[in-house]
């Protein structure tokens, strides 16, 4: 944090990005982490990005192979080119060549800290976007209540911090409101962990919007 602070201060331009890079710290020793469990997100998106990034799709997992050993992250779904549809993250197994099991314990804190960076990247860009087309879909809007009701990832929490830093004196004016889950700027409301922006704030300053199905309609995409 505190050389955080003072490349903040003194302005700083990194020649690549270090120290506002996440670092993921599972509390769990075991081969299993539940850091991302529960988060919804869109399945085609995710499926799109991990191509890119080079993970494999199973039926209802996507691996990464980092050295000796590989990464599976569950998705609660059927998994298949041109899959579409909503599904929930599972969570993120280790295991060794041989097939065993990985304690998380065992894998070296960076290469850890790197493939779980690559989850919540997936989880991230997965995440639920509202558009007009979904104003009167029940299952969508539960799904994106569901969604107002989780905490911010690693992601989202380092992404707040930085804001924090870089905001202050914008913060202190008052043009500027920082919350648990979103950035206030002049009537309208960022989400810190899928960048949506919202015209009018939900449950006021961080729920459900006030206005209904008139201020869901108003919400448009990044």
């Amino acid at each position: 944090m505190p050389g955080r602070d003072r490349i903040a201060a003194l302005q700083l331009r990194q020649p690549f990005r270090q120290a506002y890079r996440e670092h993921y710290l599972p509390v769990e020793t075991g081969p299993v982490t539940a850091m991302f469990h529960g988060h919804l997100v869109r399945v085609e998106a995710v499926l799109g990005l991990a191509v890119r990034q080079g993970w494999n799709t199973g039926h209802d997992e996507l691996t990464l192979t980092v050295g000796e050993m590989t990464a599976r992250f569950g998705i609660a779904g059927s998994l298949y080119p041109g899959a579409t549809g909503w599904a929930a993250a599972q969570e993120v197994f280790l295991q060794r060549a041989d097939g065993s099991p990985q304690p998380l314990t065992g894998v070296d804190a960076v290469q850890l800290s790197e493939i779980l960076r690559s989850v919540d990247l997936l989880v991230s860009a997965g995440s639920f976007a509202w558009c007009a087309g979904h104003a009167h879909d029940h299952d969508n809007r539960q799904m994106l209540n569901r969604l107002y009701d989780q905490p911010l990832g690693r992601t989202g929490r380092l992404r707040r911090a930085a804001l924090r830093r870089v905001l202050a004196t914008h913060i202190a004016s008052g043009r500027i409101e920082l919350g648990d889950r979103r950035l206030r700027l002049d009537g309208y409301d960022i989400h810190l962990a899928t960048g949506r922006v919202d015209r009018r704030p939900i449950r006021g300053a961080e729920g459900r919007s006030p206005g209904g199905d008139s201020a869901l309609r108003n919400r448009r995409q990044p």
